[in-house]
């Protein structure tokens, strides 16, 4: 997914992940060099503790469990508190 802000910073994604309940995961942060929208930008991936697989993109399931839709929705919100006018594009 990629988020979008011009207050949140890269401990931020990582922090609020770490306090959400059941385990997200931040796999990876990668800053986008321009955004055009907000001051930063990044694309995260993201893992968790369901029972599915996620889905790897080339080769069927991946070794990593996939996050659920309530573990990104309790993420999201985390980030609103710190930022109302971020842009989260999944």
């Amino acid at each position: 997914m990629k988020i979008y802000s011009d207050i949140l910073t890269r401990s931020d994604l990582l922090k609020t992940a770490r306090q959400v309940r059941g385990g997200l995961f931040v796999d990876s942060v990668e800053a986008i060099a321009k955004p055009r929208v907000r001051k930063h930008g990044w694309v995260v991936k993201t893992s968790g503790a369901t029972n599915h697989w996620k889905n790897s993109g080339t080769s069927g399931p991946s070794h990593k469990h996939a996050a659920s839709f309530d573990q990104h929705g309790e993420w999201f919100a985390l980030l609103y508190q710190l930022d109302p006018c971020a842009q989260i594009v999944h």
